[in-house]
Protein backbone atom coordinates (compact mmCIF):
# COMPACT_ATOMS: atom_id res chain seq x y z
CA UNK A 1 0.00 0.00 0.00
CA UNK A 2 1.56 3.21 -0.82
CA UNK A 3 0.25 6.65 1.03
CA UNK A 4 0.38 10.63 0.39
CA UNK A 5 -0.87 12.98 2.25
CA UNK A 6 -1.15 16.59 1.11
CA UNK A 7 -2.50 19.93 2.60
CA UNK A 8 -5.26 21.32 0.28
CA UNK A 9 -4.02 25.11 -0.37
CA UNK A 10 -6.26 27.72 0.69
CA UNK A 11 -8.88 25.54 1.24
CA UNK A 12 -9.06 23.87 4.99
CA UNK A 13 -7.99 20.18 4.96
CA UNK A 14 -5.96 17.32 3.74
CA UNK A 15 -5.87 14.81 0.37
CA UNK A 16 -5.28 11.62 1.18
CA UNK A 17 -4.37 9.20 -2.00
CA UNK A 18 -3.83 5.52 -1.76
CA UNK A 19 -2.81 2.92 -4.17
CA UNK A 20 -3.33 -0.87 -3.09
CA UNK A 21 -4.39 -4.01 -5.12
CA UNK A 22 -7.48 -3.98 -3.43
CA UNK A 23 -9.28 -2.43 -0.73
CA UNK A 24 -9.50 -4.50 2.08
CA UNK A 25 -6.90 -2.36 4.05
CA UNK A 26 -8.88 0.82 3.31
CA UNK A 27 -12.09 -0.85 4.35
CA UNK A 28 -10.24 -1.35 7.74
CA UNK A 29 -8.47 2.51 7.93
CA UNK A 30 -11.63 4.03 7.06
CA UNK A 31 -14.74 1.32 9.06
CA UNK A 32 -16.12 1.45 5.02
CA UNK A 33 -16.98 -1.23 2.45
CA UNK A 34 -16.19 -0.20 -0.54
CA UNK A 35 -17.03 -2.98 -3.42
CA UNK A 36 -13.55 -4.91 -4.95
CA UNK A 37 -15.55 -4.18 -7.91
CA UNK A 38 -14.47 -0.38 -7.57
CA UNK A 39 -11.81 1.08 -9.60
CA UNK A 40 -11.35 3.76 -6.75
CA UNK A 41 -13.34 5.65 -4.41
CA UNK A 42 -13.35 8.92 -2.86
CA UNK A 43 -14.08 9.00 0.45
CA UNK A 44 -14.41 11.93 3.55
CA UNK A 45 -13.12 11.40 7.18
CA UNK A 46 -13.80 13.98 9.64
CA UNK A 47 -12.34 12.21 12.70
CA UNK A 48 -9.13 14.47 12.59
CA UNK A 49 -10.89 17.55 10.28
CA UNK A 50 -11.26 17.70 6.91
CA UNK A 51 -9.41 14.70 5.38
CA UNK A 52 -10.65 13.10 1.61
CA UNK A 53 -9.04 10.32 0.68
CA UNK A 54 -8.90 8.82 -2.53
CA UNK A 55 -8.03 5.15 -3.02
CA UNK A 56 -7.03 3.36 -6.32
CA UNK A 57 -6.91 0.14 -7.33
CA UNK A 58 -6.98 0.95 -10.94
CA UNK A 59 -6.25 4.38 -12.44
CA UNK A 60 -6.71 6.05 -15.94
CA UNK A 61 -7.22 9.69 -16.95
CA UNK A 62 -11.00 9.34 -16.35
CA UNK A 63 -11.10 7.56 -12.85
CA UNK A 64 -8.54 10.90 -12.09
CA UNK A 65 -11.22 13.18 -13.76
CA UNK A 66 -14.47 11.90 -11.89
CA UNK A 67 -12.89 11.09 -8.30
CA UNK A 68 -11.25 15.10 -8.95
CA UNK A 69 -15.14 15.84 -9.20
CA UNK A 70 -16.17 13.98 -5.64
CA UNK A 71 -12.87 15.78 -3.87
CA UNK A 72 -13.79 19.06 -4.61
CA UNK A 73 -17.98 18.83 -3.98
CA UNK A 74 -16.85 17.13 -0.61
CA UNK A 75 -14.52 20.28 -0.22
CA UNK A 76 -16.70 23.11 -1.27
CA UNK A 77 -19.93 21.36 0.89
CA UNK A 78 -17.91 21.39 3.67
CA UNK A 79 -16.70 25.20 3.60
CA UNK A 80 -19.62 26.28 1.87
CA UNK A 81 -19.32 27.28 -1.71
CA UNK A 82 -21.93 27.03 -4.25
CA UNK A 83 -21.54 25.76 -7.68
CA UNK A 84 -22.12 28.44 -10.19
CA UNK A 85 -21.70 27.37 -13.82
CA UNK A 86 -21.12 30.84 -15.32
CA UNK A 87 -18.30 31.28 -12.80
CA UNK A 88 -16.60 28.36 -12.78
CA UNK A 89 -13.14 29.11 -12.70
CA UNK A 90 -12.24 28.62 -8.94
CA UNK A 91 -14.16 24.85 -10.04
CA UNK A 92 -11.89 24.51 -12.88
CA UNK A 93 -8.54 25.39 -11.62
CA UNK A 94 -9.05 22.99 -7.83
CA UNK A 95 -9.94 20.14 -10.10
CA UNK A 96 -6.92 20.55 -12.14
CA UNK A 97 -4.88 20.82 -8.95
CA UNK A 98 -6.09 17.69 -7.85
CA UNK A 99 -5.87 15.61 -10.90
CA UNK A 100 -2.86 17.20 -10.81
CA UNK A 101 -1.39 15.73 -7.80
CA UNK A 102 -2.98 12.56 -8.25
CA UNK A 103 -1.05 12.14 -11.80
CA UNK A 104 2.07 13.07 -9.40
CA UNK A 105 1.59 10.58 -6.54
CA UNK A 106 0.72 7.92 -9.64
CA UNK A 107 3.72 8.60 -11.46
CA UNK A 108 5.80 8.03 -8.35
CA UNK A 109 4.67 4.64 -7.61
CA UNK A 110 5.66 3.65 -11.35
CA UNK A 111 9.33 4.38 -10.85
Amino acid sequence: MQIKKISIPIFRGSLTLIKDKDFKKVNKMYNCNVPETFGAVTLENHDEGFEYVVAFVDSNVGLLAHEAVHVCNYVFDNIGIQLDLKNDETQAYFIGWIVDEMDKFLNEIKK
